[in-house]
């Protein structure tokens, strides 16, 4: 084998080395990423980032989501659009009673109209634990873009439960 065989051996080595140590370098940043979120939102039932600079069909990222809450709403863990997320959390998890009023509050007009003027917005209702229910809040925050313009959502749910019925 020549050299410049060999060289050109090495080089193709060296740059497959390369974007195989890349994507291992990706993936331990997303890993220590998702454990830093978990460490920070322990509290919180469920956390989703919804990208609004993207298409709707594929804008949620799920962070976290209990057991719990996957399991009494078919499809929630693997749905990536927003909008259907919403439809099914309302239909299977909603109390009821709230629904209506649920559903007209995360309306995403209006909240990215509470966050164009506030850090986060918050909606309290009751989610629906067997023949009974349980007091939960669901908050938005926004994450904004160097021009101010919100480019995405950050929404955590967790239970207030403790706190109403005191």
């Amino acid at each position: 084998m020549d050299s410049e065989q060999t060289n050109k051996e090495w080089r193709k080595g060296m740059e497959e080395y390369e974007r195989e140590r890349r994507r291992m370098n990706g993936m331990e940043k997303d890993a220590k990423q998702r454990a830093v979120i978990a460490g920070l939102t322990e509290d919180f039932v469920c956390l989703n980032y919804v990208d609004l600079t993207t298409d709707a069909y594929e804008n949620t990222t799920i962070f976290r989501i209990s057991d719990t809450l996957a399991a009494i709403i078919p499809g929630w863990a693997t749905e990536r659009n927003s909008q259907e997320r919403f439809r099914l959390f309302s239909q299977y998890a909603v109390y009821e009673p709230d629904r209506e009023r649920f559903i007209e509050r995360t309306n995403q007009s209006l909240v990215l109209l509470h966050l164009q003027k506030n850090p986060a917005y918050f909606v309290n209702f009751r989610i629906r634990n067997g023949e009974d229910f349980s007091y939960t809040q669901m908050k938005f925050t926004a994450d904004y873009a160097a021009d101010r313009s919100i480019k995405g959502l950050v929404i955590g749910i967790h239970s207030i439960d403790e706190e109403m019925r005191l």
